[in-house]
């Protein structure tokens, strides 16, 4: 007897592709997210940059965001820029 047919028989399961379907599906939920998202920027242009600066963004953030391409998600982006303020903040504090 050979080692190979006693071995137990194990059931592997077959690896499940993302089709081409699926993949424009998800591209199209994220372009429509980050336009619907972008109306939103109007919202926040009307704030005064007090108001701005209290949740961590300057209108220098929202020109930037605005010249993005349009399936970038700004709102993801406004996040990435006030989190990155915050960090440079909070090292400056602990300097002096």
């Amino acid at each position: 007897m050979i080692a190979l047919e006693t071995a137990p028989k194990v059931a592997v399961a077959p690896a499940r592709s993302v089709t081409t379907v699926e993949q424009v599906i998800k591209g199209l939920r994220a372009m429509v997210r980050a336009l619907f998202n972008r109306r939103h920027l109007a919202e926040l242009n009307d704030m005064t940059d007090r108001e701005l600066l209290d949740i961590g963004l300057v209108r220098g953030d929202l020109t930037t965001v605005m010249h993005m391409p349009l399936h970038v998600d700004p709102t993801t982006q406004l996040g990435k820029l006030a989190q990155e303020r915050s960090q440079i903040m909070s090292a400056a504090r602990h300097v002096c």
